[in-house]
């Protein structure tokens, strides 16, 4: 079975009637209907939810056909109240690489932009493995509208692990990616340092001092060569603090 929502404009299928001006229909399959008590039961519950003008559960297709403005109430909020009620609505799960991420509030700013995408149900992040955990409904939203909300987020969509490999063998992977990455970093940043700072206190150095001896024109000219061979470090050895904080910039964190 699958879901489906479409515009007010469409008619009810059991009544005839469009909902309403301003109104969207949306059809949940439903498991768990033991007969037509069941379906008004659960039929009553959603129509009593704020927002939820009409309300129809269908046993024989096992679907719950409900008419609501998306300005009040939400499918998601739909799906929870028919769960409270302790039916089962049809919905998928998936799995999604997150990177970029740098600390907890990075966790909250994915989960907030995976609960306000429409279509998802659940999303939750786990920093440890970096991997999001998404329930969504599939007609509603796809693996594309999902990884584009966290995207707009700030943060990079990766590979998720395939069937062969488990999350930690993945994760495993990944932590020896970066860690090599930022291993060529240091050994770059500490090429560069090293003579920056014999050069930056020729005073202390043997020899320098007389090639080198304060207020002099040379000492300037050095100083300001030291100046520029340093923007390679920050520039790429560093990159990694100043994306961190240009995200949170963006996010207002």
């Amino acid at each position: 079975m699958k879901t489906v929502e479409r515009a007010a404009e469409a008619a009810s299928a059991t009544t005839g009637v469009a909902p309403g001006p301003g109104l969207r229909w949306v059809e949940l399959p439903i498991a768990d209907l033991d007969g037509t008590h069941s379906a008004a039961y659960l039929a009553a519950r959603l129509g009593k939810l704020n927002g939820v003008s009409k309300s129809d559960v269908n046993v024989s297709s096992g679907l719950a056909h409900v008419a609501y403005n998306p300005n009040i109430t939400s499918i998601e909020a739909i799906v929870r109240e028919a769960r409270s009620a302790g039916y089962n609505v049809g919905s998928a799960t998936m799995e999604l690489a997150v990177q970029g991420m740098h600390c907890a509030s990075c966790v909250s700013t994915i989960e907030k932009a995976l609960r306000g995408t429409a279509g998802v149900l659940t999303g939750t992040v786990n920093p440890a493995t970096e991997l999001a955990r998404v329930e969504y409904l599939p007609e509603v939203v796809d693996a594309a509208g999902i990884s584009a909300a966290i995207e707009a987020a700030g943060y990079t969509v990766g590979e998720t692990p395939s069937a062969s490999e488990t999350s930690i063998d993945r994760q495993e992977q990944d932590r020896q990616r970066e860690y090599q990455t930022l291993l060529r970093k240091f050994w770059f940043a500490l090429a560069i340092s090293v003579p920056v700072i014999i050069l930056s206190y020729p005073e202390y150095v043997p020899g320098l001092r007389d090639l080198l001896p304060k207020g002099s024109q040379a000492l300037r000219l050095v100083w300001g060569g030291l100046g520029l061979i340093t923007l390679p470090v920050m520039a790429w050895s560093g990159s990694q603090f100043f994306t961190g904080m240009w995200q949170g910039l963006k996010h207002r964190q």
